[in-house]
Protein backbone atom coordinates (compact mmCIF):
# COMPACT_ATOMS: atom_id res chain seq x y z
CA UNK A 1 0.00 0.00 0.00
CA UNK A 2 2.68 2.11 0.15
CA UNK A 3 2.48 2.91 -3.74
CA UNK A 4 1.34 6.89 -2.65
CA UNK A 5 -1.88 6.34 -2.24
CA UNK A 6 -4.28 8.51 -0.13
CA UNK A 7 -5.12 8.14 3.42
CA UNK A 8 -8.70 7.77 2.90
CA UNK A 9 -7.98 5.32 0.75
CA UNK A 10 -5.51 2.95 3.25
CA UNK A 11 -8.77 3.54 5.68
CA UNK A 12 -11.17 2.02 3.33
CA UNK A 13 -8.72 -1.16 2.78
CA UNK A 14 -8.03 -1.33 6.38
CA UNK A 15 -12.00 -1.08 6.65
CA UNK A 16 -12.49 -4.14 3.76
CA UNK A 17 -9.59 -6.23 5.33
CA UNK A 18 -11.12 -5.65 8.92
CA UNK A 19 -14.74 -7.19 7.47
CA UNK A 20 -13.03 -10.11 5.41
CA UNK A 21 -11.04 -11.12 8.25
CA UNK A 22 -13.99 -10.66 11.08
CA UNK A 23 -16.25 -12.75 8.41
CA UNK A 24 -13.93 -15.31 8.23
CA UNK A 25 -13.91 -15.77 12.11
CA UNK A 26 -17.52 -15.68 12.59
CA UNK A 27 -17.61 -17.86 9.71
CA UNK A 28 -15.81 -20.26 10.78
CA UNK A 29 -17.03 -20.45 14.51
CA UNK A 30 -20.59 -21.21 13.02
CA UNK A 31 -18.77 -23.84 10.98
CA UNK A 32 -17.50 -25.61 13.90
CA UNK A 33 -20.40 -25.13 16.15
CA UNK A 34 -22.68 -26.96 13.23
CA UNK A 35 -20.31 -29.53 12.74
CA UNK A 36 -20.38 -30.74 16.45
CA UNK A 37 -24.02 -30.36 16.68
CA UNK A 38 -23.94 -32.85 13.66
CA UNK A 39 -22.56 -35.53 14.84
CA UNK A 40 -24.48 -35.35 17.96
CA UNK A 41 -27.56 -35.70 16.54
CA UNK A 42 -26.69 -38.52 14.23
CA UNK A 43 -25.02 -40.18 17.23
CA UNK A 44 -28.60 -39.91 19.18
CA UNK A 45 -30.14 -41.28 15.78
CA UNK A 46 -28.08 -44.27 15.40
CA UNK A 47 -28.24 -44.97 19.13
CA UNK A 48 -31.70 -44.80 19.06
CA UNK A 49 -32.05 -47.03 15.59
CA UNK A 50 -29.46 -49.64 16.86
CA UNK A 51 -31.87 -49.70 20.38
CA UNK A 52 -34.84 -50.46 18.09
CA UNK A 53 -32.97 -53.18 15.76
CA UNK A 54 -32.29 -54.88 19.04
CA UNK A 55 -35.38 -54.92 20.54
CA UNK A 56 -36.80 -56.24 17.46
CA UNK A 57 -34.49 -58.98 17.66
CA UNK A 58 -35.17 -60.36 20.75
Amino acid sequence: MGFGTSPRTRLAALIVLIAVLLSWLLGSFINADLSRRLREESGRSLIELAYQMGDRLD
